[in-house]
């Protein structure tokens, strides 16, 4: 009798399976919003400055390509380097502050060395292009210059750090490279 009467659908036994089942609904439901948070926090990176010194490296690329060292930099280049420096009050409240950029192999302006156009340089009929001599040479007046090192971003295209190359394959893999001060 006693077995009887706990098996059956009194208030008691319904209760406790209905919370059981509320409780294992409570935990998937958890799991899956942590998985999601998860994917929501990777995605939610600023990764516009890679995509942007992209698009412009290959504008470089396809209407410039063999553009000569000492010509001069085009109106348009100038334009979209502008626009990627700029702020955006819904994306980017600060704008880029580039200390050296080069497109497609060629030196678009160094503040690092006086001899090259600045990058402050902007819609001027002075801004040419120089030639990149070496990732090492960069290395060289990155550290020689007067900024922090910690201050500093440094976006390539495409981003090779991944891969075990030689120097020399580092070289001539590495389309346009930026330093930003952050």
């Amino acid at each position: 009798c006693r077995q009887q009467i706990g098996q059956s659908n009194n208030m008691v036994n319904v209760t406790v399976r209905n919370s059981e089942v509320m409780g294992v609904k409570v935990a998937l439901w958890v799991l899956l919003l942590l998985f999601l948070l998860s994917l929501i926090i990777i995605a939610a990176g600023d990764s516009s400055g890679e995509y942007g010194l992209t698009a412009i490296d290959r504008l470089v690329g396809r209407r410039l390509p063999n553009a000569a060292v000492g010509s001069q930099v085009p109106m348009l280049v100038q334009e979209q380097v502008r626009a990627w420096t700029q702020s955006d009050p819904f994306w980017r409240p600060e704008a880029r502050k580039v200390l050296y950029l080069d497109l497609n192999r060629r030196v678009y302006c160094n503040d690092f060395v006086l001899a090259v156009p600045r990058c402050g340089l902007f819609n001027g009929s002075s801004l040419v292009w120089s030639l990149r001599t070496s990732m090492e040479a960069i290395d060289e007046d990155l550290y020689a210059s007067q900024h922090r090192i910690q201050d500093l971003a440094l976006i390539r295209v495409p981003e090779l750090s991944d891969l075990d190359l030689s120097l020399q394959e580092f070289e001539r893999r590495t389309r346009a490279v930026a330093v930003l001060n952050v």
